[in-house]
């Protein structure tokens, strides 16, 4: 964090905080008010952090609140620089269905029963350097004892993916 604030060495930096979870509102608010004081003496906020967390930042605080970063999507951290996006968050999970290996995601072609005829021998037709997602679905349900599963999957309907999305309060 203190190294990405001196980046920034053209700008006062007044103070930095990392806030675990500043999705979440109700600890974004706690936190809010254990910083309340320092907060009064910043012009603006700049949120290291996804989209998300910058929007939810800005609802919370009478400040202008800045990305610090483009969000791409919600992945897993391979290493330092390499990212891997492995869900859309569709609403339709299949992924009891793919040994838990998205083809939604992970298939630029979206296809969602098998490979396709492009596929040259075990790499993806789009990207010659990436494994078919279908492969790697095969594999691992050989890996683990699990048995093809027999149901067809009927195309994505993204209609359902219309924005913005929320879950209903019960």
């Amino acid at each position: 964090m203190e190294e990405l604030a001196r980046k920034l060495d053209d700008k006062e930096i007044v103070f930095t905080v990392q806030i675990d979870e500043p999705c979440d509102q109700r600890i974004l608010t706690r936190e809010l008010r254990r910083i309340s004081d320092r907060l009064e003496r910043v012009e603006a906020i700049v949120v290291l952090a996804c989209g998300t967390a910058v929007q939810v930042m800005a609802s919370a605080v009478e400040k202008p609140c800045l990305a610090g970063l483009d969000t791409l999507f919600a992945g897993t951290v391979v290493h330092v620089n390499k990212y891997l996006e492995n869900c859309l968050a569709c609403g339709e999970c299949i992924l009891n269905e793919t040994a838990g290996i998205c083809p939604k995601t992970r298939c630029p072609k979206g296809i969602l029963n098998g490979p396709c005829s492009e596929k040259l021998d075990e790499k993806c037709s789009v990207d010659p350097d990436t494994e078919c997602v279908w492969v790697a679905i095969e594999n691992r349900r050989q890996a683990l004892g699990m048995e093809r599963n027999a149901a067809v999957f009927l195309p994505q309907d993204w209609a359902r993916r219309a924005s913005p999305r929320c879950v209903p309060e019960k």
